[in-house]
C-alpha cells in the first residue's frame, strides 16, 4: 500500500497536521467527521451522479 502512495508522489494533496499525527484512525474517528472536505466530496459526487 505504502508503494501505491510513493507511486502516487506529489499528486496525493498532504492532509492538515492533526490527521497526519493521528493516522487514518484519527481522520475515522474525528468529532467532524462528516464535515472533513474528503467526505464533503464524496457527498457532492453522489448527490450529482443520483441527479
Amino acid at each position: 500500500m505504502t508503494a501505491y502512495f510513493h507511486a502516487l508522489g506529489r499528486q496525493v494533496v498532504p492532509l492538515p497536521l492533526p490527521y497526519r499525527r493521528e493516522g487514518t484512525v484519527g481522520v475515522l474517528r474525528h468529532r467532524n467527521a462528516e464535515h472533513t472536505p474528503m467526505r464533503q466530496a464524496f457527498m457532492a459526487a453522489l448527490t450529482e451522479a443520483a441527479r
